[in-house]
């Protein structure tokens, strides 16, 4: 087990996956289950007695296609979160059922920078500093948390990862 930023507390399998996420004032505990190509397939997030499970069905090239989220446990309703599509192995949109499409314009690692919807407007803006810090509150959406450098992470945000800060020194 490590500790990390943001007062989680992170532990890890023998092939180093992230198996659990915990924040350590009791208010959030994520467990993460891996396919036998180590890409995550599930995440059970248990937050103040609400269970939300997050599954993922992946392509051949292991890309995410789709996410089901279960929110309430055994007795929950499975819902449609979101489908995912590609070209050329890079992200070009992604849709919801409750908000429609949405293309997505990529930086060089394969991280959405910029969404924009089918009215034209832009409905998600990311800017980051030189080591992954994000700037200001510009971050306008959540569609880009699962696909945070997706080049990198296999489309699923790696919290280590991403937490790093950048300082200013020497």
């Amino acid at each position: 087990m490590g500790a990390g930023s943001l007062g989680f507390a992170y532990e890890w399998d023998s092939l180093s996956k992230m198996k659990r996420a915990r924040r350590n004032d009791g208010t959030r505990d994520d467990l993460y289950l891996y396919t036998a190509d180590d890409e995550r397939i599930c995440t059970f997030r248990n937050a103040i007695q609400s269970i939300e499970e997050t599954w993922t069905v992946r392509d051949l090239d292991s890309q995410v296609l789709r996410t089901w989220t279960n929110v309430g446990g055994s007795s929950g309703t499975w819902t449609h979160h979101e489908d995912y599509v590609y070209r050329e192995g890079s992200l070009l949109a992604s849709w919801r059922p409750q908000e429609g499409i949405r293309l997505q314009l990529l930086d060089h690692l394969g991280t959405p920078r910029l969404s924009v919807n089918a009215n034209g407007q832009i409905p998600g803006l990311s800017v980051f500093f030189p080591f992954g810090e994000e700037f200001g509150n510009i971050h306008l959406d959540d569609r880009f948390d699962s696909m945070r450098l997706s080049s990198r992470c296999n489309g699923v945000l790696d919290v280590e990862v991403s937490n790093f800060e950048s300082t200013e020194g020497d």
